[in-house]
């Protein structure tokens, strides 16, 4: 069921709903709203169910988290059938998180079979 829910209406949900917490707890406590800390891991942890959001919507092969450049980085290793699949994949990453993103494609063995006698024309026409 929640699959069927875009992330924009998730994110948006998060926020309405802390937003209300947010408007009656100054309502209540109006001179010191007493519980902006916990908004904020609320943020954080809807930005965490966001990020599994993805996960469990592409179905990575694997994944690790790591710092490049500075930078958190997560690489992703998902089959793609058809380049007309990177719209779907890198989207929710921009939209959710302003994230760039940097696709790169590889072969297993069995890609590298089928890729062999285009290899070995290129061999020849372009080899010395």
């Amino acid at each position: 069921m929640i699959e069927a829910i875009p992330y924009w209406c998730r994110i948006l949900l998060l926020f309405l709903l802390m937003s209300l917490v947010a408007a009656i707890d100054w309502l209540r406590n109006r001179q010191k709203p007493t519980k902006w800390k916990e908004y904020g891991f609320v943020i954080v942890s809807g930005a965490i169910g966001t990020l599994f959001g993805f996960f469990n919507d592409l179905k990575p092969e694997a994944a690790s988290f790591l710092a490049s450049n500075g930078k958190r980085t997560a690489m992703l290793f998902v089959e793609m059938q058809d380049a007309s699949q990177i719209p779907a994949l890198a989207e929710p990453w921009f939209l959710a998180f302003q994230a760039s993103i940097e696709m790169v494609p590889v072969m297993i063995p069995e890609d590298l079979k089928k890729a062999r006698p285009a290899i070995e024309q290129a061999v020849k026409k372009y080899g010395r």
